[in-house]
């Protein structure tokens, strides 16, 4: 700030120079705050860590979460669990023989993404698959977001674009 001050006086005489020091000022407070949130922590923790922290007292076994893992894609992969609108993490966990805790841990930790976010990516990627098929050109927005677990249009479009950074009308017209 001296220099600009020192400067400025010199070439400009009776100009202090004080827009060029706020100037200077303003460019550090800029440059210091996105060092502090380049370094801050809160913004580099992922999902995966944060479940981790989470869980850290958990009596789960690694062996035990690999074996919920397993059941809970066969389920979801086999029996496309995910399409039933009714489908609930107590019905879930219930389905598979385990608590609904234990299996809301499983997905958190090695999934990094809640039950809800888990069901919405399913279905986002079985509507994908559905309209992408030859057979299903002419089928509804309506019928698809019912045949992949949703109830209403509305909440259906707003996963899909979510997901895929279209609507599905853009979706299917783009095939």
């Amino acid at each position: 700030m001296i220099v600009i001050f020192v400067l400025t006086k010199s070439t400009l005489g009776r100009d202090l120079g004080d827009h060029f020091i706020a100037s200077y000022i303003t460019l550090i407070i800029y440059l210091a705050s996105i060092k502090v949130v380049n370094d801050s922590l809160f913004f580099k923790k992922s999902n995966i860590i944060k479940a981790a922290e989470k869980y850290s007292k958990s009596s789960l076994s690694e062996s035990q979460k690999d074996a919920i893992l397993n059941q809970l894609c066969r389920v979801m992969k086999n029996e496309e669990y995910f399409a039933n609108n009714m489908a609930s993490l107590p019905q879930l966990s219930k389905k598979i023989g385990y608590v609904s805790h234990h299996v809301s841990q499983v997905i958190n930790e090695r999934l990094g993404k809640s039950f809800f976010e888990w069901m919405a990516e399913l279905r986002v990627e079985k509507a994908k698959e559905l309209l992408s098929q030859n057979e299903n050109q002419n089928i509804t927005i309506e019928e698809l977001a019912e045949r992949v677990g949703y109830n209403s249009k509305s909440s259906f479009n707003k996963a899909f674009k979510k997901h895929t950074s279209q609507t599905p009308t853009q979706f299917k017209n783009s095939l």
